[in-house]
Parts: structure tokens; C-alpha cells; sequence
């Protein structure tokens, strides 16, 4: 994630994306990962233990640009 762009950048071994944090459809913060969707019925699930920025730099970002969308589950 990076927080000097308007745009999300996803990759996998396979696969990269590019999306707008615009068009996020919605956020879940769980325990051990963040739900990040795209669609209704597309989300990218993000594990806190692979995030090399770290837990804070990425909610943080998340909750800047998608401000409404997001929702806190680790409560």
C-alpha cells in the first residue's frame, strides 16, 4: 500500500493489479488480516504477518483514503 498515489497495487506470483481507492467497495480489519474489497464478492485477503510496511503504516493508509468504507473487527 502506499499512501503518495491514488491507487492500490496488488501482485501474487502469478498476477498484479492496479485498482482506485475510490472504487473500494468496502474494508474489514479482522485479527490476523485485512479484507480488502473490491466487489461485493472479490476481496483481496491481506495477512498482517506479510506486510512489510508494517500493521500501523497500513491502517493508517486505509483509513485516509478509504475513509466510510472500513470497518473494525478486532474488538
Amino acid at each position: 500500500l502506499s499512501d503518495k498515489d491514488d491507487g492500490i497495487y496488488v501482485t501474487n506470483e502469478k498476477e498484479s493489479a492496479t485498482y482506485r481507492w475510490k472504487n473500494v467497495f468496502h474494508v474489514y480489519f479482522d485479527k490476523e488480516c485485512i479484507y480488502l474489497f473490491m466487489t461485493q464478492n472479490r476481496a483481496f485477503i491481506l495477512p498482517y504477518s506479510d506486510m512489510k510496511e508494517g500493521f500501523d503504516t497500513a491502517f493508517s493508509i486505509i483509513k485516509k483514503r478509504a475513509k466510510d468504507k472500513v470497518t473494525d473487527l478486532r474488538k
